[in-house]
């Protein structure tokens, strides 16, 4: 079935301007909402179309890894977190800023092409070409809920048991799906004019896997960097924030993630107006 066929039209957005209202583009997207689900479904399908055991994998493979980063790290390298703690410790801190990272690498690497690859989707008129960089984000969200399901299921049993803080997560996690969103829309929209961004993000997205506190705590860094560390690196606060709800069992610190929800809004807000603007020439350069 094409998704475009259950398409709801707003032919006004095409001629007027683009709204910067963050309310105004939710309800936009939230009229798209069952288009974006067939999408993300399609996304998500197409990644074990053909193999045995289907959407099985999502589950295996974070249990895999998970494996391989205690025998690696813990039994091979003897890496302990922050000199503390066993050797599955830093594993499952490791996995857990592992899951922060794949939601974004994941969306916002696929943005540079999610557009290209549907060119019947451009010469539609009234396709609200907008959903698909999301359809994108929804596919790493639903791949990495499995492996949360995997951290969680191993926090629960082989750590410390679950606590009540798990309910804080959305609160870190919904910025994030912001930021992420906006800049998958940026990525988007500069990959249908300049065709070597995807190479360029790809870079990009291996330098930002260093500087966030993924395979170290940020208690390496040095002290007098790491405000400024988390100041311009909204994603280390997601990193450190999740860790903290799900293996610290501590609530959020809203002085760090408080200014981040406005760096995210404003992303949010300026990727959806980049895109728009831009969405007026795609059909002429694909």
């Amino acid at each position: 079935m094409d998704p475009s066929s259950d398409v709801v039209v707003h032919s006004a957005e095409t001629h007027e301007s683009v709204p910067l209202n963050p309310w105004r583009i939710m309800r936009q997207l939230w009229r798209q909402r069952q288009l974006l689900r067939q999408l993300t479904n399609r996304a998500v399908q197409q990644r074990f179309r053909g193999s045995a055991l289907g959407l099985l994998w999502a589950m295996l493979n974070p249990i895999f890894m998970l494996l391989v980063y205690t025998y690696v790290f813990g039994i091979v390298l003897g890496v302990k977190w922050n000199g503390q703690g066993s050797s599955f410790v830093f594993a499952m801190n490791l996995f857990c800023g592992l899951i922060v990272y794949g939601i974004f690498a994941e969306s916002v690497g696929a943005a540079s092409i999610q557009v290209l690859s549907n060119p019947s989707y451009v010469k539609k008129i009234l396709f609200p070409l907008e959903i698909l960089p999301l359809a994108g984000l929804g596919a790493a969200i639903t791949f990495n809920l499995f492996s949360l399901v995997v951290l969680l299921f191993c926090t629960q049993f082989f750590l410390t048991p679950l606590s009540v803080h798990l309910i804080a997560l959305p609160i870190v996690w919904i910025p994030l799906f912001l930021f992420t969103a906006g800049l998958s829309w940026i990525v988007g929209a500069m990959g249908v004019f300049v065709r070597d961004i995807g190479q360029l993000i790809l870079i990009i997205l291996q330098i930002v896997f260093y500087l966030c506190p993924i395979v170290y705590p940020l208690a390496r860094v040095p002290a007098p960097m790491q405000r400024w560390y988390l100041w311009f690196n909204p994603l280390a606060v997601f990193v450190e924030e999740t860790r903290q709800v799900l293996l610290q069992h501590h609530w959020p610190q809203l002085g760090w993630l408080l200014p981040n929800y406005a760096i995210c809004l404003l992303t949010f807000i300026f990727g959806y107006y980049v895109f728009m603007r831009a969405k007026r020439g795609f059909a002429d350069v694909i």
